[in-house]
């Protein structure tokens, strides 16, 4: 993940934490003694970040990864998703085995963690985004593969399911402001839908399905790890 003043990092097995401050163009390792793989990680600027393990730890650091101060959030599952609007408030996505998912929440820069959404046992979410500091996407799946979006309109303590024209299993979700917002449909013919009214209303732009979507603005954006028909 690429931060301001050319600083980009990369995770990977067994605590491995890469740098780069050279805009990609070179990546040097950064020494711990953590010995969990890394699952997820997001970084709000260039020296803070947080790291999600396989063991339900998430660590913090302030000073670009030369230290860090972890959390266990109560359970030893994978932490596969990390996203934060500012500095303070952030939702944390726990998966455990196949069909078990919790989200926590942070309002205070991750010193503390608790969780907001204990998804039930007969749905799966594979995805969160942040819309605004008070709204919040987790989109997936029930046991039957058909598709699942929920918004928080009161930044996590109440979820609501919101209908979408997807039939199939809904693999990502990303909002780039609180109005504009896609998701993917990868079960039963990809499909990327994107919502101009905070998903009143969804319109079909692609037939292919994202796990991830990031925008440099409202304009540009990039789609990886996608599935095609």
């Amino acid at each position: 993940i690429f931060t301001e003043n050319n600083t980009s990092y990369l995770i990977g097995a067994n605590g491995t934490l890469i740098k780069s401050t050279n805009n990609g163009i070179s990546y040097f390792l950064m020494e711990n003694n953590i010995t969990e793989n890394f699952e997820s990680f997001h970084f709000v600027n260039q020296n803070t970040g947080f790291i999600g393990t396989d063991n339900g730890i998430i660590y913090k650091t302030t000073n670009g990864g030369n230290n860090f101060n972890g959390t266990y959030l109560g359970f030893p599952d994978k932490i596969i998703s990390i996203k934060f609007s500012g500095n303070q408030n952030g939702f944390a996505l726990m998966k455990f085995e196949s069909f078990k998912t919790r989200i926590f929440k942070t309002s205070d820069s991750g010193s503390n963690w608790s969780l907001c959404f204990d998804v039930p046992d007969s749905i799966i979410i594979f995805s969160i985004s942040i819309a605004s500091i008070n709204d919040i996407y987790a989109a997936g799946e029930n046991i039957n593969d058909r598709s699942r979006l929920f918004r928080s309109t009161n930044a996590g303590v109440n979820w609501d399911l919101v209908q979408t024209p997807a039939y199939g299993s809904l693999v990502g979700t990303h909002f780039i402001n609180q109005q504009t917002g896609f998701i993917s449909q990868f079960r039963f013919g990809r499909k990327l839908y994107k919502t101009s009214n905070s998903g009143t209303s969804w319109d079909s732009v692609g037939n292919f399905a994202p796990e991830n979507l990031s925008f440099l603005n409202s304009q540009t954006g990039y789609a990886y790890g996608y599935y095609t028909n």
